[in-house]
This record gives structure tokens, sequence and C-alpha cells, in this order.
């Protein structure tokens, strides 16, 4: 099974994958690269969220058909 995935190059630790690697208070300035959580234009304008919901738009037909130890995967492979 082939996952599509995007690499950009960079050494971040990434909270979704080490939940206790970096504290997340008093972030001012997120990157295009982190996705904002919240309702309305920002979060739905932010490079990050814009580039998540292409990576989940990529994955939707393979993850719909797919058993569910490949969903898994899938999902760990767009966090």
């Amino acid at each position: 099974m082939a996952l599509l995935q995007m690499n950009f190059g960079d050494n971040r630790m990434y909270p979704s994958m080490f939940p206790m690697a970096l504290p997340l208070k008093d972030i001012e300035h997120p990157s295009n690269l982190d996705v904002l959580c919240g309702r309305g234009g920002a979060s739905l304008k932010h490079n990050g969220n814009q580039l998540y919901r292409k990576l989940v738009g990529l994955n939707k037909a393979q993850y719909t058909t797919c058993p569910k130890p490949e969903k898994l995967k899938i999902s760990k492979s767009i966090v």
C-alpha cells in the first residue's frame, strides 16, 4: 500500500506525534505547517490547515476502501 505523504525537509518535532516533547503555551507565531484549531476564516485560510485538508483529501479514497489496520497507518502518515 502506498501512502501519499509530503516531505517538508524540516526536523521539528510535531506535538501530535510527540505529545510530551514540547510545551504548547505562549505560541505567538504559528508556522505555515502548524494546524490551527478554531472556527471561521483565520483557521480556514491558514496554510497549515489548507495543507492538512489537502492531505486528507488525497488519502480519502484509499482510506474508505482499506481494512481497519491500514486506516491507522494512513491516519498516522497524515498527522
